[in-house]
């Protein structure tokens, strides 16, 4: 077990340290079972006994706990009120008036979003022991229940039976809340795609979230930018909500917009809050996909968003200051950043924004690289080198000013299931026929390009 400094630890990780030592059997239990001893480090009263933070500490410097010792380590409590009068003899009113306040149970105001943050911090602690570690003796089954789970989801009877729901009085109830503000839908926690494989763009990209900075990726195009953080987010079990930035966006679109209802015939005004105080206020990572097409005086409102942490902003409409959750986190996708061909257009990134971020410059990967991202995919290892040499002679035409299109993975990506005969779902189709990787190239990039320049390009992939 890793050394700890009781003494100086937070008071916040005092608890997730004692269940670490538990788990590593580094603390040795008298007189309770493991289970007891865990609702005991999580809060709970166990035989009239609860321990506090410095009983933790404590145990985790001893390194033992005995539950039937009656010491200092632990704090038992007094299932009665105490109670206390200032009152004389002579007066009754009086202490009949305080025997009533010491009665009177005093609740404390509840923090519902630290109540929240440990909830959550706590199920991504033991989430590893009671299900992930348990799925690696049965990898197999737990693959199949999982697709059978997936396919029930995708189903038409749940499509069927969704449907009918949102038919209902209570659906369309739902459907008005949502559409007024009132309620909102949180982006799901989506699987890994079956293709993805680790890089070294996904490992830095994953070590700046795990670090809680706001996030630069920046490259040319095609790289993969935006995919490698959704999958790092993914594999990290965090929600996340993409904007596209390339057509533009206002301020109300990001903060909120006002709108008129009618109300018991009369109209009333209300603010919906948008994507960026939602995101906030949630925790859901806020990806903005080519954010360098965004004009300057919209990217400067996220300065308020990621000057601290955690960041507060105010809303213009109501005023309201909402205080960031500490999960949430701005990630922004550009090809432009550092740029010197001048292939592409944008808006410069302002030296304030900069400052607030941290940078991951995403490169083309190299061949080893983007050919365990095909053979994931379910792609032969010939045809896969093949492919990945194909596109490193576009890329080349690409930079020289030759190809137009950017030669990205993702079209890697669609050339392989046009070879392999599946769907863009990835799934085997029995009437579809497995392309040639010439007739995939052509579906997927030649015939996009105007005739001279699919002249040029097809000479040089023919060379």
């Amino acid at each position: 077990m890793k050394n700890v400094s009781w003494e100086h630890l937070p008071q916040s990780d005092v608890r997730r340290e004692i269940r670490n030592a538990v788990d590593a059997g580094a603390i040795q239990l008298n007189g309770i079972n493991v289970s007891d001893f865990r609702s005991l480090v999580n809060g709970s009263t166990v035989d009239g006994t609860r321990l506090n933070t410095g009983a933790l500490r404590s145990i985790g410097q001893n390194g033992n706990y005995n539950h039937n010792a009656g010491s200092c380590q632990i704090e038992h409590r007094n299932s009665r009120p105490e109670v206390v009068t200032e009152a004389t003899d002579g007066d009754l009113a009086n202490a009949l008036e305080t025997l009533q306040k010491a009665l009177v149970p005093q609740t404390p105001q509840l923090d519902t979003v630290a109540v929240r943050n440990v909830a959550e911090s706590t199920a991504r602690e033991i989430f590893p022991t009671l299900f992930a570690d348990a799925a690696k003796d049965l990898p197999a089954a737990m693959q199949n229940a999982i697709a059978d789970v997936v396919k029930r989801f995708a189903g038409t009877d749940l499509q069927a039976q969704a449907s009918a729901l949102f038919q209902t009085e209570l659906g369309q109830r739902i459907v008005k809340d949502v559409q007024s503000g009132e309620k909102i839908v949180l982006p799901p926690i989506r699987p890994v795609a079956g293709a993805y494989r680790e890089n070294r763009t996904t490992r830095a990209i994953r070590q700046q979230i795990l670090s809680c900075f706001h996030l630069i990726v920046s490259g040319p195009s095609g790289s993969g930018k935006t995919y490698p953080v959704e999958q790092v987010l993914n594999e990290l079990g965090r929600r996340w909500l993409k904007i596209s930035c390339a057509d533009g966006l206002s301020m109300s679109e990001l903060l909120a917009e006002k709108t008129i209802e009618v109300e018991n015939g009369s109209p009333v005004m209300k603010v919906v809050l948008k994507a960026l105080p939602i995101c906030i206020r949630e925790g859901i990572v806020l990806i903005l996909d080519e954010a360098d097409q965004l004009a300057s005086e919209i990217l400067s409102m996220f300065n308020a968003a990621t000057d601290c942490h955690p960041a507060r902003i105010t809303v213009p409409q109501t005023g309201e200051v909402i205080e960031a959750h500490k999960d949430f986190l701005v990630v922004l996708t550009m090809n432009g950043l550092t740029d010197e061909t001048g292939l592409y257009g944008g808006h410069q990134i302002s030296g304030a924004l900069k400052t607030r971020c941290r940078f991951v410059y995403a490169d083309y990967l190299d061949k080893r690289e983007e050919v365990s991202i095909l053979t994931a995919d379910g792609l032969d290892q010939n045809n896969a080198s093949a492919i990945v040499d194909k596109f490193r002679i576009l890329r080349k035409a690409h930079d020289a000013g030759i190809l137009t299109m950017p030669p990205s993975t993702r079209t890697m990506l669609s050339i392989s299931k046009a070879i392999q005969g599946k769907n863009a779902f990835g799934e085997d189709v029995a009437a579809l026929q497995m392309e040639t990787l010439d007739n995939a190239l052509t579906t997927t990039v030649l015939d996009a390009l105007p005739p001279s320049e699919r002249a040029e390009v097809e000479k040089l992939l023919n060379a």
